[in-house]
């Protein structure tokens, strides 16, 4: 793995922990992520509250204040979100319930990178792994992403020799990354 590259892509130092690693999402990250979504919507409800618009400003902000409701509620839930890689998977933690995603399981497999700007090179990137009917999707601001994207992209590889196809975009970012 091209630890320098990916360090540049994520914006911060790389370390591959040996496993078993836990992982989490960095609080201070969360914190600031739901007051900023909080706040969005705290203010969209004083403009249709206080302001009393017409419905045809109303509509728009009311529905700008459900995006940043949701996305509040999106933030909200990686506050309970574990993940603990070894060997055989990854199994996570999410709502009380215990999802396992052994790495022979692997039905597909995603790395998507999106970049902070149009020629941006940095951003983040997005590991989607599918098992049967479950999905887990993981960014690069968990705590020990790039232990989790090594051995990930190793049992994707594995999956591959065995038939699993990989997306084209995913295959040019492994080689890029060197996995």
């Amino acid at each position: 793995m091209d630890t320098t590259e990916l360090g540049k892509l994520i914006g911060r130092d790389v370390e591959i922990a040996p496993l078993p690693v836990e992982a989490a999402y960095p609080r201070p990250m969360l914190h600031w992520e739901v007051a900023k979504a909080a706040l969005g919507v705290v203010c969209c409800l004083a403009i249709l509250i206080g302001l009393q618009p017409s419905p045809w400003v109303a509509w728009p902000i009311g529905g700008v204040a459900l995006m940043f409701g949701y996305y509040l509620r999106q933030q909200a839930g990686r506050y309970a979100f574990r993940i603990r890689v070894d060997e055989t998977g990854a199994s996570v933690m999410r709502g009380g319930r215990r999802l396992e995603f052994p790495w022979e399981r692997l039905k597909d497999f995603r790395l998507e990178f999106y970049p902070n700007g149009r020629k941006a090179r940095s951003g983040s990137l997005v590991v989607k792994l599918f098992r049967d009917t479950e999905r887990l999707r993981v960014d690069s601001t968990l705590d020990h992403f790039p232990t989790f994207l090594t051995h990930a992209a190793r049992a994707a590889r594995a999956a591959q020799q065995k038939g699993l196809a990989l997306h084209p975009t995913t295959v040019d970012n492994l080689e890029k990354l060197g996995l």
